[in-house]
């Protein structure tokens, strides 16, 4: 089962994933902070996915509303999320990388 621990952090889309104003797209969906309990779409993206969170036994974060869903997975050193259905017409798979806390500054390029 994959570890909670592997989720936390802070993460932002690599460059070239999201279209500007897209849904997905930057930049609503750029920036996701993952806490112990809960994980958050930083610039106002993911609406229904924002809150609690549980890792299902496919070591997965799932969420959904209605037909959309957005599911997070560890792949590496990368976290995948995965977009689909409903308003997400096509589905979409963007690769996010940590960033790094350095105290209270977080050192991300698109912040």
């Amino acid at each position: 089962m994959v570890m909670k621990a592997l989720f936390i952090g802070h993460w932002a889309a690599l460059e070239g994933e999201l279209p500007r104003g897209g849904d997905p797209g930057e930049p609503d969906e750029s920036l996701i902070t993952i806490t112990e309990d809960e994980l958050k779409f930083d610039k106002g993206g993911g609406r229904f996915a924002n809150g609690k969170y549980n890792i299902s036994s496919n070591g997965k974060i799932e969420k959904a509303d209605g037909e959309c869903r957005i599911s997070f997975t560890i792949s590496g050193s990368e976290l995948l999320v995965g977009f689909e259905g409903g308003r997400y017409s096509t589905a979409k798979v963007v690769r996010y990388e940590r960033e790094i806390d350095e105290g209270r500054q977080r050192r991300c390029r698109k912040c």
